[in-house]
């Protein structure tokens, strides 16, 4: 669906277009009619392009929050707040710091890490993010409670050579977030989603 926004703006432009093109419609050279048919496109492909955006306003503060989260793990001392690939310690250590406690997979078979897992702050509130290694790539997942991310969508996105991808269950949205290409992030994801259905 196009935002009401946009939509407005481009019924519009449209609007005055077709003013000004009325009177001298029978003078249009193919040129014109080109320029036009490229404009529309235009307007069509960033209706396209914003759809994410304006999805809902939470929508992409929420991804854009976490995907700095995980830059600022980059760039700390330690991205990481519990630092073990033990997951029956990073679960109840999320349990007793913060009261909630996503799913922690043991993904080393297919090639993931765990290495621990830190605090992240999404709309003002803590959340759990578990780290994994992929060589020398660090992928974050961040855990939302259904309740503090109610109606975001699943959705992949990249910011600043960052990529994102979401995904919801019964209790999280989870954010799976890494400088990897589309397709290693995608398999990262399918193999989470696979532990979570055993």
């Amino acid at each position: 669906p196009v935002p009401p926004l946009l939509r407005q703006r481009m019924e519009a432009l449209v609007a005055r277009q077709a003013r000004t093109a009325r009177a001298p419609v029978r003078g249009l050279s193919r040129r014109d009619m080109f320029a036009y048919a490229a404009t529309a496109l235009v307007a069509a492909g960033l209706g396209a392009g914003v759809t994410f955006l304006a999805r809902s306003p939470g929508q992409s503060a929420i991804a854009l929050a976490i995907i700095g989260a995980h830059r600022r793990g980059l760039l700390a001392t330690s991205a990481l707040d519990v630092v073990t690939s033990d997951l029956h310690t990073v679960r109840p250590w999320f349990d007793v710091h913060l009261g909630i406690s996503p799913p922690v997979p043991d993904l080393t078979a297919q090639g993931y890490t765990l290495l621990g897992g830190r605090v992240d702050i999404v709309a003002d509130a803590p959340v759990p993010a578990l780290v994994y290694r992929l060589r020398a790539h660090l992928v974050s997942v961040t855990a939302v409670p259904l309740a503090r991310a109610a109606g975001f969508d699943a959705a992949s996105i990249s910011n600043g050579g960052y990529r994102l991808q979401a995904w919801r269950d019964d209790s999280f949205v989870f954010f799976a977030v890494a400088d990897i290409a589309p397709a290693e992030l995608a398999a990262f994801v399918a193999a989470f989603q696979q532990s979570q259905r055993l």
